[in-house]
């Protein structure tokens, strides 16, 4: 654990490696998720945005992994263009260096009102984790997640009919 006034503490968690799959078995498939979604997931610490986009895989998701606020505005923006829209977006709300959660989901709400976002993020005492809703978040994910609070809420924010999103 490292802690630093005023910037916050970095947690370090060792797993033991599991063994690969053999081409036979497959990982379980999680209840209750929409499958075959598009998601956006926005992280600056590239360990967090690797490791999130591998469970979102795993769970049947297209991903796409950026690390600021302003890539994350000029993939959605792009991906709005071309008909190809996500059906939810996982913001970090604080990057270091460059735009965060609360500045990009405005950003996103005046490219599309109906963007689906959860905020992220290991300040569980943030206005912003405590009154999502208020600040344009349809739920949050306090850091550390594990997967079933990951499934709940994408289940929650998704609903029932991933990428069925009308174009506006």
């Amino acid at each position: 654990m490292e802690t630093e006034a005023g910037v916050g503490t970095n947690f370090h968690s060792y797993l033991p490696a599991a063994r690969k799959l053999s081409g036979e078995e497959k990982a379980p498939m999680p209840r209750g998720v929409p499958q075959h979604g598009r998601v956006l997931v926005m992280d600056d610490q590239e360990g967090v945005r690797k490791l999130v986009g591998r469970l979102l895989q795993r769970m049947g998701h297209e991903v796409e992994l950026v690390e600021n606020g302003q890539s994350a505005v000029e993939v959605y923006k792009k991906a709005k263009s071309l008909g190809r829209y996500f059906d939810v977006v996982i913001l970090d709300l604080t990057v270091r260096g460059g735009m965060g959660g609360q500045e990009t989901i405005q950003a996103l709400l005046k490219i599309d009102p109906t963007v689906k976002a959860i905020a992220m993020s290991g300040y569980v005492h943030d206005p912003v984790i405590l009154e999502p809703e208020r600040h344009g978040f349809k739920g949050t994910l306090a850091k550390p997640f594990d997967v079933g609070k990951l499934q709940e809420i994408l289940s929650r924010v998704m609903g029932s009919s991933p990428g069925s999103k009308a174009a506006p």
